[in-house]
């Protein structure tokens, strides 16, 4: 079984979501919900890239904006 993590900084503040995603596209999903909730309207994803292996990839905006989605298989 598997499922997705997510974390975030949003104006260079960490927010870690306790919540479990069935899929990477929830979980984005999710953060653009969030991001829209916080009144950051403006959100582009300007780059991604796996971080430490194929499964956890790094989204950002911008220097203060940005989110890590990880897959974790039990």
């Amino acid at each position: 079984m598997k499922y997705y993590t997510l974390e975030a900084t949003v104006n260079r503040k960490s927010v870690k979501f306790d919540k479990k995603f069935n899929s990477r596209k929830d979980a984005i999903d999710y953060m653009f919900k969030y991001l829209e909730k916080n009144y950051i309207y403006n959100f582009n994803i300007n780059e991604s890239y796996n971080v430490s292996n194929k499964h956890e990839v790094e989204y950002v905006s911008d220097f203060n904006n940005r989110f890590l989605i990880n897959r974790v298989t039990l």
